[in-house]
């Protein structure tokens, strides 16, 4: 005899036939630039649908005008990734009168190690159901660089 509990079924997320937006922090042409558009074909790839994956260069202030548009303006549909450096996250800096983040609210999810880049996404856009992250895990954790972390992040849950 066998005996199993019943399971939900759960929505399959796709991006097919969307286009995601990574948002970088720097102008073009940069380092982190460069990392970011280096990242972006494999987000292209590994997510389900594989979407097409567009760079948009937000530079100012270090990367805080580029974060303060992503979590002010960008829509929390979970079609938009924002690519910076490290210093975006230190307290000194997301403190700073002119920061409207808070990037306690981003969870790591992967990165290069090339010392001081990362991708970001907004909490709110955790795919539109309770419990669900977003599906990204597209490189590895990277630390004690002298400029900290290198990293792309998800939504908390």
């Amino acid at each position: 005899m066998l005996a199993g509990t019943p399971t939900l079924a759960q929505e399959s997320v796709t991006f097919r036939g969307k286009t995601v937006t990574m948002i970088v922090g720097s102008q073009a042409g940069g380092g982190t630039d460069a990392t970011g558009r280096l990242m972006a074909p494999f987000l292209a790839k590994y997510l389900p649908g594989n979407p097409t994956v567009v760079v948009e260069n937000r530079p100012g202030a270090d990367g805080i005008v580029a974060l303060n548009y992503f979590v002010q303006q960008v829509k929390p549909d979970g079609l938009t990734v924002a690519a910076g450096d490290s210093p975006q996250i230190d307290p000194i800096r997301y403190r700073a009168p002119q920061s409207r983040y808070d990037p306690t609210r981003f969870e790591f999810v992967g990165g290069i190690g090339r010392g001081g880049s990362m991708i970001i996404v907004d909490v709110a856009a955790a795919c539109h159901a309770p419990g669900r992250r977003l599906p990204l895990g597209v490189s590895a954790f990277s630390a004690g660089t002298r400029n900290g972390l290198s990293a792309i992040a998800a939504p908390a849950p």
